[in-house]
């Protein structure tokens, strides 16, 4: 038993005998509750789940009137381990953290949980069948990958035939394991798993062949549904289990003919083709038929590691007889060789015993030096700089198991499905697919034993298992990648047994840029040196972690990435102090340090695309990130005792979004917030402030709820924000409140008066003339309101400019010309048919459009209406060389050409 399962025990057993509180005795946490470990699978937590509601639910226990509470703890157990964020949430802050949680991911939804004992039988159906792979969506997406045969059964727990068939699909598992996968797909846990397959009914059985391609990429062969429906027991099954063998690929077992044996050499093509052969002999051909069949499911265990063969006797007598086969009455014979010896077997031997017999033969896999690793783990034993990576000659892929200890046998499964064993021959198949690969020519697939006593080992081999281990002293096996160039080693989560996802996970790290590192790394390189970090903080267990991977390595290597950023990974499972440190609420979570300041992910999308798109974001912010120093700096300090007659900065009108991470309203006014922040970036200043980093200071301010947003106007007392944003999350109205009291200095012109008042205004007067539409036009809105936002700041600029009594402000002023003026004006070109043929007239093709419109030279020229500060400084470059016209009129280009022509 469990130490978990003996502390719920006893409580409630307590509880019945002396008639005390349940609750007092139900102070354990929720793993031990259940009786699971901290890094139990969702499996193992239904099946914990289900096996202890059978026994304590009401309707078994009614004179417990403890009951009822009982079920009640067990049911919020489960669901929030069942849960990837509610998970998260208590690991990091218990139950608390997930009542915040709840609020935060309402939307969302929670696991239906079983009420009644029929729901519970009905409930986590294989989850105590170890031959069925029990696939959700997220193990479904992971196995996409997979050229292996499937065999699935798409199921429900309201289906009254699936629970009839259920034992059928059970003996299915039995009769197959290790031939091909037989899973199971709860469609009502898993919906979009069975609209993808393409089910009309329930149950539905398909079948993914074997042909070499991924199974994503395959559409599935369906059971004919009427088999299903047979009353007989026996014939379900026997229809299930000929309806596979007849969809088994026959290419990968190899017709042999006297050709291909040499003479006084037993072995085919005399070892040419491999020492290891597996060799079926038909004595008739009656026989041939069943042999091919056998042979075809020993070939589909073996999975290419050893090459399997038939020969038809009734054929190729001679060679039959020189080979030395002796049928002794059965209608075949299989022949396992290696090297010079031979095992003769029947064919009624089980096929999984033969064919995991024949893998046995096989050299076993080379275990790596010590000195070898030790001197390839110096990155991780030193904690190197990331400029000074010590280089290797190679690379290695290391399995850290006890080779000599691999057990065959599996306690419920039997010979051939022990774990250890399982996991070599998954490495095996990866060797074999990467053979011949140049990419990979310098990788080192190799093994290493930590299943040792390391207080008393060497000093190099602590050292190096210290440094590969991801779960400490005497771990189960685990398997890691030691890159080149790499800070520490990439460790894999995902299962060991399947070897497609070994292999996607070794070609991803290969090619990918991001390190795994350590709490001292995090603070050594981003916190101290304040390098640029871009960091993943995850869980080995986070579905959702194992979704994003390949995004966040391809991200690490985008070609738009800004040149000194460094990707990195953070298991929290290791390192819990240093997440709780940066408020790790769930997983995984992204977050920038940038000069030693943190930024906090927040884009609705997880590609690559958008993580670099954050990166260019941050490093040019359109939002600053105040902290509680610098907000007392610019805004105020609350807690003065003195009142602070100070004034905000006159050029500066501030808003101001106070948020905290974990606030779902606050995810969704985020991407609005940042959008306006980028319309008026250079003309209107926008901040953020967690408030979750100081929930004090915010308090004191008077922040009562999320999302609070805040204007302070020009000028404005500091500690006295002249506003609070009432509306929703949409980026227009965050506009006008962020422009709220702005005098508009954009003038509506006339096209009659248009050629006046522009292309004839005096040089010294230059015009920005906004032409948009009132019809199908997104920006328009948005663009109206940046160009007043312009307009505000020339207007003051100018006014600033006029106020000052001494010195030019202006280069043309010392030239005795006077300066150049901005004037703001806009056209609705759908208007009317005139108003649109003039905007035609003007060249103007798309909107919105801002065109300037020159006083010196009389040019018209389109500006930048995509980013404010790019139009901000294309205006000022223009005024400038206005300026320079008017101080110094021959070298305008005219006037010079005319000059040059007399």
């Amino acid at each position: 038993m469990r130490s978990g399962q003996s502390t719920w025990g006893v409580a409630a057993l307590l509880a019945v005998i002396f008639g005390t509180s349940l609750a007092s005795h139900l102070q354990a946490n929720y793993y031990d509750r259940l009786g699971v470990n901290k890094d139990a699978t969702d499996r193992e937590i239904r099946t914990a789940f289900k096996k202890m509601a059978i026994t304590l639910h009401p309707d078994k226990n009614v004179g417990d009137q403890f009951a009822t509470e009982k079920m009640v703890e067990l049911n919020e157990a489960s669901s929030v381990l069942l849960d990837p964020d509610l998970k998260a949430a208590y690991d990091a802050g218990g139950e608390e953290a997930v009542k915040k949680a709840r609020v935060a991911h309402a939307a969302k939804g929670s696991h239906d949980q079983p009420r009644t004992m029929q729901d519970l039988h009905n409930f986590a159906t294989y989850d105590a069948d170890p031959q069925i792979e029990v696939l959700d969506y997220h193990s479904w997406e992971a196995s996409h990958s997979s050229t292996e045969a499937w065999y699935l059964l798409l199921h429900a727990g309201a289906c009254t035939r699936c629970a009839e068939i259920a034992d059928d699909w059970r003996r299915v598992g039995t009769r197959f394991r290790d031939v091909m996968h037989v899973g199971a797909v709860n469609c009502d846990q898993n919906f979009p798993v069975c609209r993808m397959v393409g089910i009309t009914t329930l149950p539905t059985v398909v079948f993914y062949p074997r042909d070499g391609q991924p199974r994503g990429n395959k559409q599935p062969v369906f059971f004919p549904n009427n088999h299903l429906s047979s009353p007989s027991a026996d014939s379900v099954f026997a229809a299930l289990e000929q309806f596979v063998l007849t969809n088994l690929p026959n290419d990968m077992v190899r017709p042999l003919l006297e050709a291909d044996f040499v003479p006084g050499v037993t072995i085919p093509f005399a070892g040419d083709k491999g020492k290891n052969w597996v060799v079926g002999f038909s004595a008739s051909e009656e026989g041939a038929e069943h042999t091919q069949s056998y042979m075809r499911e020993v070939a589909m265990i073996i999975g290419g590691l050893v090459p399997v063969g038939v020969v038809d006797c009734s054929i190729f007598a001679a060679l039959c007889q020189r080979q030395g086969v002796v049928f002794g009455g059965q209608e075949a014979v299989v022949v396992t060789y290696h090297h010079d010896t031979t095992i003769s077997s029947n064919i009624d031997r089980d096929v999984r015993e033969l064919a995991h017999e024949a893998m046995t033969k096989l050299e076993p896999l080379p275990e790596a030096d010590t000195a070898v690793l030790h001197s390839a783990a110096k990155n991780i034993l030193t904690h190197a700089r990331v400029e000074a990576i010590i280089a290797q000659p190679h690379e290695y892929l290391v399995l850290l198991i006890d080779q000599k200890k691999c057990d065959m046998t599996h306690p419920e499964l039997g010979y051939g499905a022990g774990d250890c064993y399982k996991f070599t021959l998954a490495l095996r198949r990866v060797i074999k697919e990467l053979e011949g690969n140049r990419e990979f020519r310098d990788l080192t697939i190799t093994t290493y034993n930590c299943n040792r006593d390391l207080a008393s080992a060497q000093v190099e081999v602590a050292e190096v298992c210290r440094a590969l281990q991801s779960e400490g002293e005497g771990s189960k096996p685990s398997l890691v990648l030691l890159k080149e160039g790499a800070l520490g080693a990439s460790v894999y989560h995902d299962r060991l047994d399947h070897y497609n996802q070994v292999l996607a996970f070794v070609i991803d790290t290969f090619r990918s840029k991001v390190h795994e590192i350590s709490q001292a790394e995090l603070n050594l390189h981003a916190l101290e040196e304040k390098q640029t970090w871009f960091v993943d903080f995850f869980a080995p267990w986070c579905h959702h972690c194992r979704d994003v991977a390949p995004e966040w390595n391809l991200a690490a290597k985008h070609y738009d990435l800004p040149k000194g950023i460094h990707f990195g990974k953070i298991n929290c499972e290791l390192n819990h102090d240093l997440c709780t440190e940066h408020h790790i609420r769930g997983y995984p979570t992204f977050l920038l340090f940038h000069e030693g300041v943190r930024h906090q992910f927040d884009f609705d999308h997880r590609t690559a695309e958008e993580f670099v798109r954050f990166v260019k974001q941050t490093l040019e912010p359109v939002e600053y990130e105040f902290t509680t120093e610098t907000y007392k700096q610019i805004l105020g300090d609350p807690d003065s005792s003195q009142w602070d007659p100070t004034v905000v900065d006159e050029e500066q009108r501030w808003v101001v979004d106070f948020f905290a991470p974990w606030c779902s309203h606050c995810h969704v006014m985020s991407p609005k917030f940042r959008e306006a922040a980028s319309v008026l970036r250079g003309v209107v200043k926008f901040g953020k402030m967690n408030c979750e980093l100081d929930a004090m200071f915010c308090s004191v301010l008077g922040i009562r709820g999320y999302p609070t947003i805040w204007r302070w106007d020009e000028g404005q007392v500091k500690n006295k924000p002249s506003a609070e944003y009432p509306g929703q999350p949409d980026p227009k109205l965050i506009l006008e409140f962020a422009l709220a009291e702005v005098p508009d200095y954009v003038n509506p012109v006339q096209i009659s008066t248009f050629n006046k008042q522009v292309h004839e205004s005096p040089d010294t007067v230059s015009w920005l003339v906004l032409f948009y539409s009132s019809k199908n036009c997104v920006d328009c809105d948005q663009m109206k309101l940046r160009v007043k936002a312009l307009a505000a700041r020339y207007h003051k600029k100018e006014e600033k400019q006029e106020s000052r009594s001494s010195g030019a402000v202006d280069p043309a002023q010392s030239k005795g010309v006077k300066p150049v003026r901005l004037r703001f004006g806009s056209i609705n070109c759908r208007e009317s048919g005139q108003h649109y043929t003039f905007c035609l007239k003007e060249r103007v093709k798309k909107y919105p459009s801002l065109v300037y419109y020159s006083g010196s030279n009389r040019e018209q020229s389109i500006v930048n209406s995509e980013d404010t500060l790019k139009s901000i400084s294309e205006i000022d470059q223009k005024l400038a060389h206005d300026r320079a016209t008017l101080a110094y009129p021959f070298r305008h280009k005219m006037t010079f050409q005319y000059h040059g022509e007399l």
